[in-house]
């Protein structure tokens, strides 16, 4: 497995992960208890990150095309 997939699979599921409720001390900004009292923002972050080593896997795939 390509290292930008796996980095790709770890970003994507931290973002959910961080979208399931959970028990937790205060709730999320969204306003339930989740796993991360940051949800929309760390969710949001995860998939952006995610997307980001998505595209340069694929930029990198294709030079390699070449």
């Amino acid at each position: 497995m390509k290292r930008h997939w796996l980095l790709f699979t770890i970003f994507v599921v931290l973002g959910v992960w961080t979208l399931i409720p959970a028990k937790a001390s205060k709730p999320c900004l969204i306003g339930y208890y989740a796993h991360c009292s940051f949800t929309p923002m760390s969710s949001i972050m995860c998939f952006a990150l995610a997307v980001l080593f998505y595209w340069l896997g694929r930029r990198k795939a294709k030079g390699m095309q070449k």
